[in-house]
């Protein structure tokens, strides 16, 4: 079973079930057109993720963040709490964009 962080909760729905944060997680996002880079930094050295595409690198940034979350469970450790977005870190060429964190979990 997740030990979810502030705000996140388990939904259940059609069978299955998940957990959600009911914000989405700030990511820092940069690149270029045709490379573009996600990463997520409440999960350091853990989340990150490309596309080709802005909206490729978020869809498999959701993905990596699922992933990385799976990975807390096992460890018995929470999933943090989504940081403000004034307190990300940025440098010139990046912005911040959100990440949806939704991950299956067994029923």
């Amino acid at each position: 079973m997740f030990q979810i962080g502030i705000g996140a909760t388990i939904i259940e729905g059609g069978g299955h079930k998940a957990v959600n944060l009911p914000k989405p997680v700030p990511a820092v996002l940069d690149g270029y057109r045709g490379a573009y880079g996600v990463v997520v930094h409440d999960m350091p050295g853990a989340c990150c993720a490309m596309g080709n595409t802005v909206d490729e690198a978020l869809l498999n940034a959701e993905s990596a963040l699922a992933d990385f979350a799976m990975m807390l469970e096992e460890d018995g450790r929470a999933i943090p709490p989504p940081s403000a977005i004034e307190d990300i870190p940025l440098e010139e060429g990046e912005m911040v964009a959100y990440v949806k964190l939704r991950v299956p979990v067994a029923t």
